[in-house]
């Protein structure tokens, strides 16, 4: 029998240690849904410490997830080119199965504590056989190809941390963003109240797609809000690594840091990893996909295709706007099929892919798309169950729709196309130029403001361009991306999943730079990249940092109570405090110019789309304010939850829509609404601009109580 060696013996202590150190963490993991059922108040040292328990949590799920994708992997028997590679797209395709086995558990209605329980007890035994293996190559990988980190190197990365930790104190703490509140976190929580998927009415969104949301529901199932946050701010370090990763294979490590970093500085995605929105989290889907295209594109491999297909379901299957990235990966894949010979002009960078056959071709574009749509499929099909229409609220006129009506999608297409500087032929051209250099809050500014670096960086990657096979490739699909967005809502927030490519596309260039030489315009680049990133994590964020910094450390730590901290920043968590003290358990409450209804307790209805679109309709469908009260009353309304601030803003902005006819009707609906604000309820309670009415005495409405008004 032979000896253990000492390298042997290392091997054995190296596992041992990898094994310890992840039972470890999935004890941490385990510990925190009961942790955090404990009150604040029991000790300083256990508020303290249950921001770890949380961190513990979601590094364990990611963990989990890169298991899950490697067996994925391991099965499909594909060749991966690097460790980083492994990693990164084992990590998307794990993401992938754990959303599609919450909506099962949601469908199945099993969402009870003892199922994620469950999820966490058996994802210990497939990261027990998969990660340390995983581990000891990424390890011996680093020994063999260590990267030589120069002091520049060591600059924008310390840079890249600076940027990347006021997202994360806005990641542990409470969640108090808008559209968390209206449904990324408000419809997780509520299928978790009734332990599976069901029909929430009016709130429009509901009935969209919501794989990245299944995130959000399994962060909170196994621990708590914060939890689905650090969920988000982790796919938005992915994307980091996904860059640094695809750089580093086709360009230069230097390559993957700047991108990640141009990516990072756009205020709007600093923003947005900090919280529960999910366009980060899409971008990390798509620069997957197209990692994995110009794998297929390379390699010619069928199983390309398929992992091409996971990506672009998990994308059609998170927002309607992830057919965006679908359909500029898609055009830029026929482009180049149809191209008889596709070389880069540098020897063996051919793409194996243009030698195959036409039918090759086209097998592997249908099976990119077959698994693109049966991923998208089960949101299809829900949305048809509940509403009638597979992509509700869209194409109305197809379909029709529960709850929604032929003037209120008139209202959307033109609320939308209000969005921007204008729709000419001239505005298109200049968009580019006004997106990056004139973006801001507001609908006239894009909603978002984004940084003008990696746009005026840009012009440095055409010179690069054309010697450059993947740049092109990242160019002709950004392009694409972008031509398709400019179409539809130019809102800032729909384009951050491509920004990460145009991050790429300059860091490339800036790089270029260098290669030439020519280091005094290089070290002016950087200095650039360097001043304009601190001004603009300083200057350009809704909120001083260092304040926020301490405010948000303060709940962190536990040294301000949760419900104070939501207080101030929430504008009707008041008024829902003191429902609790009012309302009775059979209450319904109407909110009307709000929609935030995460933290209310009893069961609302809030019009999810914009303004108080579907009640204002409503209200003119009613024709007069006592049948509007009596369509309120046969909806079981028994109090009303108004807020006043969007409601003067909305009076002070009239008219809101550029149609003359859809403007007269809303204000009708306005002016119904306002009399019988007046004339059938009373003020009870008022925070902040919200007001909480109940109905006067004597105003009940005596006669039809029980019509329901129908579209």
């Amino acid at each position: 029998m032979p000896m253990p060696t000492v390298a042997n013996k290392r091997q054995e202590l190296s596992h041992s240690i990898i094994l310890f150190l992840v039972f470890v963490l999935w004890l941490l993991a385990i510990l925190c849904p009961f942790l955090l059922k404990l009150p604040r108040t029991i000790s300083p040292v256990l508020n303290r410490l249950i921001p770890c328990f949380q961190l513990a949590l979601v590094i364990f799920l990611v963990v989990t997830a890169i298991a899950i994708g490697k067996i994925f992997i391991r099965w499909s028997r594909l060749a991966i080119p690097n460790w980083l590679t492994h990693i990164c797209i084992c990590a998307g395709i794990g993401m992938v199965a754990l959303i599609y086995l919450t909506l099962l558990l949601g469908v199945l209605h099993l969402l009870w504590t003892w199922s994620f329980l469950a999820i966490l007890l058996g994802a210990l035994f497939i990261v027990l056989l998969e990660i340390p293996e995983l581990v000891e190559q990424g390890i011996e990988e680093w020994k063999a190809h260590r990267p030589r980190v120069q002091p520049v190197d060591t600059l924008l990365l310390v840079l890249l941390a600076v940027v990347l930790m006021p997202p994360f104190f806005s990641a542990l703490v409470p969640p108090y963003s808008w559209d968390a509140q209206v449904y990324h976190l408000t419809i997780p929580k509520l299928y978790l109240l009734h332990h599976g998927i069901h029909y929430i009415p009016l709130n429009i969104y509901s009935n969209m797609p919501l794989n990245i949301d299944m995130l959000f529901l399994l962060g909170m199932g196994a621990g708590d809000d914060v939890v689905a946050k650090l969920l988000h701010y982790v796919l938005g370090l992915l994307v980091c690594v996904a860059l640094y990763g695809f750089s580093r294979q086709y360009f230069v490590e230097r390559v993957g840091v700047l991108a990640s970093l141009l990516f990072v500085v756009h205020p709007m995605v600093n923003y947005e990893f900090g919280i529960a929105f999910i366009d980060v989290g899409m971008g990390f889907f798509f620069v997957l996909l197209v990692w994995s295209f110009i794998e297929l594109l390379r390699g010619g491999q069928t199983q390309w295709a398929v992992i091409m297909g996971l990506f672009g379901g998990a994308l059609l299957g998170s927002k309607y706007t992830g057919t965006l990235g679908v359909l500029s990966v898609l055009v830029t894949f026929l482009v180049i099929l149809g191209v008889a010979k596709v070389r880069s002009g540098k020897k063996n960078e051919g793409m194996l892919i243009a030698e195959a056959t036409i039918r090759r071709k086209w097998i592997l574009t249908g099976a990119f798309l077959l698994v693109s749509a049966v991923l998208a499929l089960p949101w299809l099909i829900k949305n048809f169950i509940y509403t009638g229409n597979p992509v509700y609220p869209l194409l109305y006129g197809l379909f029709d729709g529960r709850e929604w009506t032929a003037t209120m999608t008139q209202q959307l297409i033109d609320w939308q196309h209000n969005i921007g500087q204008g729709r000419s032929v001239v505005d298109y051209l200049l968009l580019p130029w006004r997106v990056f250099m004139e973006s801001g809050p507001g609908y006239l500014h894009f909603a978002g403001k984004l940084s003008s670096l990696p746009f005026v960086m840009l012009p440095l990657a055409l010179l690069v361009v054309w010697r450059n096979q993947p740049i092109r490739i990242l160019m002709g699909i950004f392009a694409i991306f972008f031509i398709l967005w400019a179409l539809g809502a130019q809102q800032v927030r729909f384009l951050i999943p491509g920004l990460p490519l145009l991050g790429i596309i300059a860091a490339v260039g800036i790089e270029w730079v260098r290669d030439r030489g020519l280091r005094v315009l290089y070290g002016f680049l950087i200095a650039l990249i360097v001043i304009i990133s601190v001004m603009t994590l300083a200057w350009q964020r809704e909120e001083p940092i260092a304040p926020t910094m301490r405010d948000h450390l303060r709940v962190i730590l536990g040294e301000e109570t949760r419900d104070a901290f939501l207080r101030s920043r929430v504008r009707s968590y008041g008024c829902f405090r003191h429902l609790d003290t009012i309302a009775s358990p059979g209450d319904r409450i109407l909110f009307l110019f709000e929609n935030m209804g995460y933290y209310c307790n009893f069961p609302y209805l809030a019009d999810g789309m914009f303004e108080a679109s579907y009640f204002v309709d409503m209200a003119v469908r009613c024709g007069t304010p006592e049948a509007f009260a009596d369509a309120l009353h046969a909806l079981g309304v028994s109090y009303v939850l108004v807020n006043t601030v969007v409601y003067r803003e909305v009076l002070s902005g009239l008219p809101l829509l550029r149609d003359p006819a859809l403007n007269a009707r809303y204000e009708k609906g306005l002016n119904i609404i306002s009399q019988f604000l007046h004339n059938f309820l009373r003020p009870v309670y008022s925070e902040y601009g919200s007001v909480i009415y109940q109905w006067k005495p004597g105003r009940s409405p005596a006669s039809h109580m029980n019509e329901r008004v129908t579209d």
